[in-house]
């Protein structure tokens, strides 16, 4: 006699596993001065305008950083 096996296919996320390897963050800095920050463009509609946007107001908050 034939068997039928039903598997589903929707695969569980590592993370919600308890064999999950987790990580610490990265630690972020605490202030961009004197940092080089890179903007990235990804070529969507209206982009450049928002990430110019992005880099005016950093740019008041952080001064010394470099974009």
């Amino acid at each position: 006699m034939a068997k039928l096996t039903i598997i589903n296919p929707v695969a569980e996320a590592q993370s919600s596993t308890q064999s999950a390897k987790r990580f610490a963050p990265a630690k972020r800095p605490s202030s961009l001065d004197g940092k080089r920050v890179a903007l990235y463009w990804n070529a969507k509609a209206g982009g450049e305008v928002a990430l110019e946007h992005t880099r005016r107001q950093l740019s008041r908050l952080f001064p010394k950083a470099v974009f």
